[in-house]
């Protein structure tokens, strides 16, 4: 692709972004599950 060089690097800053992201739904969700199961559920 060719542009600005910022261009690059905010498409770089911003997929790692979205990686970040999916990282901490994931993490909230294990934590989610440990409490289900402490409640004995699953």
């Amino acid at each position: 692709r060719s542009g600005h060089p910022l261009e690059a690097l905010y498409r770089r800053v911003r997929a790692l972004r979205l990686a970040e992201g999916a990282s901490d739904v994931l993490r909230l969700n294990l934590a989610r599950g440990r409490f289900e199961l402490d409640k004995g559920r699953l």
